[in-house]
């Protein structure tokens, strides 16, 4: 007895084209869906639960060259009511010679390295560098929006899910073929929204700024997508099961 658990009728095509006979295929869905939590609430003494107590925090997520010199122009050109932008790049090495770069673009603006600033009870800055490796989880989780990078260069995009999960309203660029079935996902649901560039990003953040509501109800739809896909692991021991592939007892 043979089985092929698939994410998708896509897959599943391509294993019959394979050779592989239908009855033997089965869709499960993506199993990754059932691994995502919602993240735990951070103590009082970690520094993202501090921040997010006195700024609105907005997130430049696992971005690349040159988009963080892209989104701080577009930042450095509007007004945000009481907020920090966050930067946190893919490549945490690239931030000691980032914050040099950024701040000659832009020297009317304050820059801080999260490694100076993560012991302060709130942030003295206009711009926060992260340059510490997991981080994204809490500040996800703490951040009015959220930008994932790597899609407004052509990447494809990084994994968005994480922030899906964590309520946590978000955009991408127009290259995300990394993740094009959870972005599909997400736009069918109403649960995210794509920008053609920095500029449109940060119209966006302001926009969710400036109506809550509105960014609430992205966040949820985002979450309730997500909780939709899973049940990927029961289907899969199920169909197992059907075929007696599981061990006996």
């Amino acid at each position: 007895m043979r089985f092929f658990g698939v994410q998708t009728e896509l897959y599943s095509q391509r294993f019959e084209q394979l050779g592989v006979d239908p009855s033997d295929i089965v869709i499960t869905g993506n199993i990754k869906f059932d691994s995502l939590h919602m993240p735990q609430a951070s103590c009082e003494d970690l520094p993202w639960s501090r921040w997010a107590k006195h700024n609105a925090l907005l997130l430049a997520a696992s971005t690349h060259s040159p988009e963080e010199s892209q989104l701080l122009q577009a930042y450095s050109e509007m007004e945000f009511d009481n907020s920090v932008f966050v930067l946190v790049p893919r490549h945490p090495h690239r931030c000691e010679s980032l914050i040099v770069s950024l701040q000659r673009q832009a020297p009317q603006l304050k820059m801080e390295l999260f490694s100076k600033a993560s012991d302060s009870e709130q942030l003295d800055c206009d711009v926060l560098i992260v340059d510490a490796l997991g981080q994204l989880e809490q500040a996800f989780a703490h951040s009015d929006s959220s930008f994932i990078g790597g899609s407004l260069i052509e990447h494809g995009g990084q994994n968005l899910l994480e922030a899906a999960i964590s309520d946590c309203p978000l955009v991408m660029g127009p290259s995300h073929h990394n993740f094009e079935d959870e972005v599909e996902l997400l736009l069918a649901h109403k649960g995210m929204h794509l920008a053609n560039n920095a500029k449109n990003v940060l119209e966006l953040m302001r926009d969710w700024q400036l109506n809550p509501d509105k960014a609430d109800l992205l966040a949820r739809n985002a979450r309730n997508a997500l909780e939709s896909q899973r049940g990927t692991a029961k289907i899969t021991l199920a169909a197992m099961r059907d075929r007696c592939l599981l061990p006996l007892k």
